[in-house]
């Protein structure tokens, strides 16, 4: 029986964003997911449901949640630009 990743994003009583992911197995999706909105964590959320496979990346669950929730980072980071194009400025040369 296929195993399905779910990611929910929802906020706690306190208003703060969370990411909760846990496990199913089901026979489809659409099984997964009603199972999925049983369990759920809060009574509003966002749900992604992906069945797992072999050629999953660690960490791709958690990134996408995260992209969900507006807390992922950039993959380029500007900031690191800016640094080093202001180390040895003002030097004497």
């Amino acid at each position: 029986m296929p195993r399905w990743n779910i990611q929910y994003v929802y906020m706690d009583e306190d208003g703060k964003t969370r990411i909760s992911v846990t496990q199913v197995a089901a026979a489809t999706e659409d099984e997964a997911r009603r199972m999925a909105t049983q369990t759920a964590p809060a009574k509003k959320f966002v749900i992604t449901i992906q069945e797992e496979t072999e050629e999953q990346v660690l960490g791709t669950v958690r990134r996408d949640a995260m992209r969900l929730a507006g807390r992922a980072r950039s993959e380029f980071d500007d900031t690191a630009d800016e640094k080093q194009d202001g180390e040895g400025s003002g030097g004497g040369e």
